[in-house]
């Protein structure tokens, strides 16, 4: 296990609130984290503030303990290929009733 020096977000927020650029600048790492871990093929799903860890170099996420690899997406099937969908003598598209005449 990697020793980190820092405190964890929750230790941080004991001693109350973060100013308003620190919690944005915080922000933006953490889903920064979480974007690269999703993009890695990784879902978290333990995420709260003694996870989060505030280093000198910035945020560390930790304990992915409990992650799950994100499901892949579906490849195309027979059911979603596009098929052909018109052939000579076909009417495509809807009708025009304006005259009472239905015309090709």
């Amino acid at each position: 296990m990697e020793l980190i020096e820092g405190e964890s977000l929750a230790a941080r927020l004991e001693k109350g609130p973060l100013p308003l650029d620190a919690a944005l600048r915080f922000a933006l790492q953490i889903a920064d984290a979480f974007d690269r871990a999703r993009r890695a093929g990784v879902t978290h799903r333990d995420v709260k503030p003694q996870n989060i860890m505030l280093t000198r170099d910035g945020v560390k996420v930790l304990d992915f303990g409990l992650a799950k690899p994100v499901a892949p997406k579906p490849g195309p099937t027979e059911a979603t290929l596009t098929k052909g969908l018109t052939t000579e003598g076909t009417v495509m598209g809807t009708p025009i009733h304006g005259s009472g005449v239905l015309r090709r």
